[in-house]
C-alpha cells in the first residue's frame, strides 16, 4: 500500500447533557486520522456520536472517551478528536484529544 491520505470528518450535531444543569450542550466534532488498515465507517460514526445526546458528562471527559474508543476501533496512526462547543455564559470552548503520533 503506498501513501495514506489524512481523513478529516466532522459532525456538526453534536450534543450531550451537562451533568449539572441537566441541559444539553452541543457541539461541533471535527475528527482527524491517518489510517492504519482498518477506516471507521461514516453510519457507524453518526450513531454512536449521536448515543451522546442522552447522556451526562463534562466536556473534557467526552472528547477523551470518544478519541479512545475511536482510536481502539480502528487502530490508526494517529487521531485527533477536537469539539467546538456552543458558547454557554459568553464563554466558548474547545476540547481536544490526541492518539498516537501525528
Amino acid at each position: 500500500m503506498g501513501h495514506t491520505p489524512e481523513v478529516e470528518l466532522e459532525y456538526p450535531e453534536f450534543q450531550s447533557l451537562c451533568p449539572v444543569s441537566g441541559r444539553h450542550d452541543a457541539g461541533i466534532v471535527h475528527i482527524r486520522y491517518r489510517p492504519g488498515e482498518k477506516i471507521l465507517e461514516s453510519k457507524s460514526l453518526r450513531d454512536y456520536l449521536a448515543s451522546w445526546r442522552n447522556l451526562k458528562s463534562w466536556q473534557e471527559y467526552i472528547t477523551d472517551e470518544i478519541a479512545e474508543r475511536l482510536y481502539l476501533a480502528c487502530e490508526p496512526v494517529w487521531l485527533t478528536v477536537e469539539i467546538e462547543w456552543a458558547p454557554r455564559g459568553g464563554i466558548f470552548a474547545r476540547t481536544v484529544s490526541r492518539r498516537g503520533d501525528e
